[in-house]
Parts: C-alpha cells; structure tokens; sequence
C-alpha cells in the first residue's frame, strides 16, 4: 500500500502529534455520491501526504503557490496552535489510482450560527484559492463544501478569501452559481498592480527621474543587481533580507519578519524548503557588495509573485526600492518561462501602481454551503456587519494614532 496515498489511519496524541492511536473514535469520512471521500487532517499528518499534494498542485485547476506544501506546513507548524488549520483532503481515483483530488485549509474553531465558516489562510499569503483537480474540480468543491456543512452545521455559508476575479476556482463558483448549484457573494474587492510577461507585454514604466536616480546612485559606488534561485545562494540572500527589512519601517513598526520568532523561523523552514525545488528568487540591489534594497519572488510554473521587498532606509532619495523593482521586471520580463507576476501588494500601492501597468481583482468570496441555502442570507448579513465593525474599528485607531503623534 503506497503511503503516500493512505496514511489516512495514522491517529494523534492529545498534542495532535503522530503517536499512539486515539482511544476516541476517528470521525468517518464524508462521502460523496460520486465516491469522493473528505477528511480533515492537521498538518502533522499533511507532512506524510506531501509528495501527493505536490502532484495535485501539478495538475491543479488554479495554481497556488501559497498552497505549495512547503510554504503552507512551514506557516501551519509555525502559527499559533490556536490559529493552526485542518486541511480538508478530498480523494478519488484517477488514472485507475486513489488520489488527492481537492485540498482546502479551514480556519479552526467553530463558526457562530449562521457565520461563514472559512478558509484559511496565512497571514503572508495573497491567495487563497483552494488546490482542485482540473478535471474533478466541480465534483471536488461540491465535496468540500459538503464536508464543511456537515462539520460545521451551524454555519450558513463558506467563505473563501482573496480570489482571483478572473481566476479558474472563482469562474468555477460563478458557474455553480448560475447554475443554482450554489449562491455566491463577494466582498472588498480590489485591483493590484502585476507585470506581464512575454512577447508583446507592456514592461515596467521607465522614467527620467528613475535613470536619474540610477546615475545618482551609481556616483556613491559600484552598483551591482543579482537574481539568484540557486538553493544555497537563496538561503544566504533570504538571511540579509531579513536583516535589511528591520532597518526600513516594519521594523520601526515592529513587524519586520525577524522580530516574530514563529513568523522568521516560518520563512527560513518555507523558503529553504521551496528554494530546493526551485520555487524561490532572490533579487539584490547592492551598492559596493553591500544590499541596499531585495525582493523575494516565489514561483508557481508560469506564474510568480513578489512577495516582499525592503530597502535601506539610508539611501532612501536614490529610491532602491523602485530601481531594484525596476531591474527585477526587466529580467523577468524576459524570461521565457514567465508568464505572470502578480506584486502581492495593496490595492493603490504609492510604488508598485505606478511600475506595473497591469491590474488583477481579487475579492473575498463567500457561498452557500449544501442544505444551509435559507441561512446564506443571514450568514452574508454577519459578514457584512462584521467587516463594517472593523473598518470603524480602523479608522478610530488610525484618528487616535495620528493625535497621538502630532
């Protein structure tokens, strides 16, 4: 029996580490009429199921790569155990074989009744499309949404987060709407800055002032820009990142990476693990061998992200930030295997909007769950307040931290 597809007997301890078995019963899996069988597992046992996870994200209807498994055990592991997820596995044959056919992260706790229940994401991840097998991807959601219902019976609906508005898993959902497989609802949606890549494709905006700057910088000493992917070259570059990013305003704000312990170990154990299959860039802007402005991109097959950049606030009217991007576009813009790079940034960046002339829309989706159709308006209604009360919540903060400052 191949265990990398049938680890599903292996219980937990009371800590949720593999172990001796559970004197309590293991919940039985939900299944479909269609013989999907869906199950939650902790990341723990997720571990055993990677090389199969990886093979779903090959033939995924959506790539993902904050869903490629190494970055999403690492973030899992390294998250509080309270914010850890489940992961929701859906299996069925294909080829002849039993395989993982849908994969989706749930939040953990208990939705209030009639709330969404939701996906989960990471706090550094900026999609949240679930992993579902291009040819079994109707049959997959259906699956999980089912098992979410059945879990969760008090919630109303599935809220699925940061979605690509022209993305395969979002025209699914609109498919199933219209087909009143399902009601549909989104929330906060936004455009963001990305470049395209390839023959014909509008590159970055060049400006005088930019080459300005460049002749300016290149006046203090010899500048330098390297992208590296090799593993060992990733984790030396992903090392000085982290250190240039407390200099800049997340560490001034406390938020930089390695003023989190979870959140750095998180990215070291992530990175170095993706950068070993070739899934992690390392573009360095230096002045005289020293980085002065870096970026992290993460690759997906033809699509990539720019995941973060921080610069030396010391040379802040030279602008490293925008030249290093600006290198950074050129090279992927023309490499041949590129097709997409989405900046992974807030919609209206001061920066990045004004580089890239390319907008993606991203919303936050919420759906009907099977059999809690009459509770999808009250669900939606929770949401919708819910996010009211924050956004006030927001803006009074922001007013009292600005008073205080002044």
């Amino acid at each position: 029996m191949n265990k990398t597809i049938f680890p599903i007997w292996l219980a937990h301890d009371a800590t949720g580490a593999p172990g001796e078995r559970r004197r309590a019963r293991r919940a039985a899996p939900h299944v479909t009429a269609e013989g999907l069988r869906v199950e939650a597992l902790g990341f723990e046992v997720m571990q055993l199921h990677r090389q199969a996870w990886l093979d779903l994200a090959g033939r995924a209807l959506e790539s993902n790569v904050f869903l490629d498994p190494d970055f999403a055990l690492a973030a899992a592991q390294h998250a509080p155990p309270a914010r850890r997820p489940r992961f929701a596995v859906a299996r069925g044959v294909v080829d002849g074989r039993m395989r993982i056919v849908g994969l989706c992260p749930l939040a953990p706790g208990r939705p209030m009744l009639a709330a969404p229940a939701r996906v989960w994401t990471h706090d550094y991840a900026s999609l949240g499309a679930p992993l579902l097998d291009a040819d079994k991807a109707e049959a997959a959601m259906e699956a999980i949404a089912g098992f979410v219902a059945r879990e969760a019976p008090g919630a109303g609906a599935l809220l699925l987060p940061k979605l690509a508005e022209d993305g395969p898993v979002m025209q699914l959902l609109r498919d199933r709407a219209a087909a009143g497989g399902t009601r549909l609802r989104s929330f906060d949606a936004h455009r963001r800055a990305a470049l395209r890549c390839g023959p014909g494709a509008a590159g970055a905006r060049v400006t005088g002032e930019h080459r300005r700057q460049r002749r300016r910088l290149a006046e203090q000493g010899r500048v330098d820009f390297t992208l590296v992917e090799d593993a060992a070259a990733v984790r030396d570059g992903l090392e000085s990142f982290l250190a240039l990013e407390t200099l800049g305003w997340k560490g001034a704000a406390g938020t930089a990476l390695l003023q989190d312990g979870r959140a750095a170990t998180f990215a070291r154990a992530g990175l170095r693990q993706m950068a070993r299959r070739g899934r992690v860039r390392i573009a360095t802007l230096s002045l005289d061998g020293a980085p002065i402005a870096q970026g992290v991109v993460l690759v997906e097959g033809a699509r990539l992200a720019f995941w973060k950049i921080a610069f030396d606030p010391a040379y802040a009217r030279y602008s490293p930030g925008v030249l290093l991007t600006l290198e950074l576009s050129a090279q992927l813009a023309a490499d041949p295997q590129a097709r997409l790079v989405d900046s992974c940034a807030i919609g209206n960046h001061p920066m990045i909007d004004r580089l890239w002339p390319e907008r993606l829309g991203f919303a936050d989706v919420v759906i009907a769950l099977p059999q809690a159709r009459r509770a999808f308006a009250a669900a939606t209604l929770r949401e919708d307040l819910r996010r009211r009360l924050r956004g006030l919540a927001k803006r009074a903060y922001y007013r009292v931290s600005r008073r205080k400052a002044s």
